[in-house]
């Protein structure tokens, strides 16, 4: 058996499929379950002549793709998150000015109402 499809492994589980049609030819789909699959139709000598250059190619198609990827992840991250020359406007607290009128807490307590003890038995 081919020994780069055991390197595929190494990125996790992938799935074969080989097939035999009613003309004698054969199907071979190879899939990681991320990527784009591979196809191979053909003989048997075809399929075995082409398994090499194809699984090259599939291995080279899947890290550009991954690349590609975290690529598109880390610009979007970008756009999220403000650079940081961009500062965000803050709240500021308004001084009390001096003219604002403090009460003592004797005005304060003559200006609340009685309250009502009174109980009826």
């Amino acid at each position: 058996m081919n020994t780069k499809l055991y390197e595929l492994t190494k990125q996790g589980v992938i799935r074969m499929i080989l097939r035999r049609g009613d003309d004698g030819n054969y199907l071979l789909g190879i899939s990681d379950g991320t990527h784009n699959p591979l196809y191979l139709n053909g003989s048997q000598e075809t399929i075995e002549n082409k398994l090499d250059q194809a699984l090259a190619n599939f291995t080279a198609d899947t890290r550009k793709q991954d690349i590609a990827d975290k690529l598109n992840e880390a610009e979007e991250a970008q756009v999220e998150s403000p650079p940081a020359s961009v500062q965000t406007p803050r709240k500021t607290t308004v001084p009390t000015s001096a003219s604002a009128h403090t009460t003592s807490r004797t005005e304060r307590s003559e200006e609340q109402m009685e309250l009502d003890l009174a109980f009826n038995f």
